[in-house]
């Protein structure tokens, strides 16, 4: 009986968040039909400064200066930022060494707007990196600049910043995040990658857009908004006064969106996007969303840090954090308990239950799918994704990546508690490009 109870709340759980996602898609889609041609600034462009942490980063460093020297945006309006690190060193086969050759080429040095910067420590993370480029900015602070962050290999759509400049002069906004979709090597990964670029894709959607929306749109705040360590946009006296970057927790963005919900401060999504690439392999993918889950794992000491430096409790602080656990939750336990149930119900010869939770799972899982292949107004920022394609091959791909979700946190909590035993540090897995 308990089974059963179980195995129903489980499967009604399954339905009521398909429900949920179909309803923010379509919310979002509205937004997304607004999507018209290049914004026409008719006002003075603020300046931006962009910042991009470099480590081992060598087979992509010169697409990365290619790719920024064609960005659509006045060049004596832009600086960017390489930040290499001594934590890589400047070995001849090292990121600095390379990026200071390129440099030199009369393709960068006539654009004036590339500025290396080293970071002179091996200790520190992508933070420490980040605060020390912009520790020598901190007096040219103004309303009229902002601070952007990127990674290595993001690819935003070329028209990124004035899309940016376009809401910034249109509106009161402090804090800009341009989302991400998860299609660059979409065509170039199995099935199973495929699979983690559609459901990744749908949570930037039904979640991130979506209450970062929501928050502007209501007077209180709807949800903790983390932000996303690319495509992030602080006005800089904001950032400053904000006290920069986190440097005591493993991800500092996360850290630092809820720094900003914390002291009221709303975060205005671009209606334009990033587009990054997905793991190639599924230890990849394990070790990636390990460290997404562990930012969330210093939830309690981000809120005692930000009410300690600045006072603040927004009024509906315990609704939020008692939300934000249960979506926590929901990611570390919710696909190990429904990977349970079906096994339990399988041994028990319970294939109605089996059959109840599977047809659940898969509303669950494709409840996106048609929406990002049918929006015209997506394809046209060049997203050109063919989900009908070997579609019928990608449903169980689906539903194996909606059942392991929480290897991830479950990863990250064994990790760190090792680490813990042995006194050891929490290293950050990197990506390798």
């Amino acid at each position: 009986m308990i089974l059963e109870i179980i195995t129903w709340i489980c499967s009604i759980e399954l339905l009521r968040l398909s429900y949920i996602y179909k309803y923010r898609l379509n919310k979002v889609k509205l937004d997304l039909n607004k999507i018209n041609k290049r914004p026409s600034i008719k006002s003075e462009f603020p300046h931006i400064l962009i910042n991009i942490p470099l480590l081992r980063e060598q087979k992509i460093i010169r697409e990365t200066l290619d790719f920024w020297s064609n960005i659509n945006y006045p060049k004596n309006k832009l600086k960017i930022n390489l930040i290499t690190t001594n934590k890589e060193g400047k070995s001849k086969d090292s990121t600095y060494f390379l990026l200071k050759n390129l440099l030199n080429m009369k393709k960068y040095s006539k654009l004036k707007i590339f500025n290396h910067i080293h970071y002179p420590h091996k200790l520190g993370r992508k933070a420490s990196q980040l605060n020390f480029a912009l520790d020598s900015f901190q007096n040219n602070s103004s309303d009229n600049c902002y601070i952007g962050v990127y990674d290595a290999d993001s690819r935003p759509h070329l028209d990124s910043l004035i899309y940016l400049a376009d809401k910034s002069l249109t509106t009161k906004s402090k804090v800009f995040q341009q989302y991400s979709f998860y299609f660059k090597n979409y065509n170039e990964v199995g099935f199973f990658g495929k699979a983690i670029a559609v459901i990744q894709t749908r949570w930037t959607l039904i979640h991130e857009y979506y209450f970062a929306n929501k928050n502007l749109q209501k007077k209180e705040i709807q949800r903790l908004i983390y932000t996303i360590g690319h495509g992030l946009f602080i006005r800089s006296d904001i950032f400053f006064k904000m006290g920069k970057f986190p440097e005591d927790t493993p991800i500092e963005d996360i850290a630092f969106g809820y720094k900003l919900t914390y002291s009221n401060i709303k975060v205005t999504p671009l209606l334009v996007f990033d587009n990054c690439e997905v793991p190639n392999s599924f230890k990849a993918f394990v070790k990636q969303n390990s460290v997404w889950f562990s930012g969330d794992g210093h939830l309690s000491e981000h809120v005692k840090q930000v009410e300690i430096k600045t006072g603040n409790r927004i009024k509906n602080y315990i609704k939020l954090n008692l939300i934000r656990r249960y979506e926590l939750f929901r990611w570390f336990l919710g696909s190990f308990i429904v990977f349970c149930l079906i096994l339990i119900n399988i041994l028990n010869l319970n294939y109605f239950n089996v059959s109840l939770i599977i047809f659940s799972g898969i509303l669950f899982s494709l409840s996106c799918t048609h929406f990002i292949n049918t929006n015209k107004n997506l394809h046209k920022l060049g997203y050109k994704v063919n989900l009908k394609k070997g579609f019928i091959l990608l449903w169980p791909f689906l539903i194996f990546r909606s059942l392991i979700s929480s290897l991830g946190p479950i990863y990250y909590l064994i990790t760190k508690n090792i680490n813990k035993l042995f006194k050891r540090k929490y290293e950050v897995y990197k990506t390798e490009r």
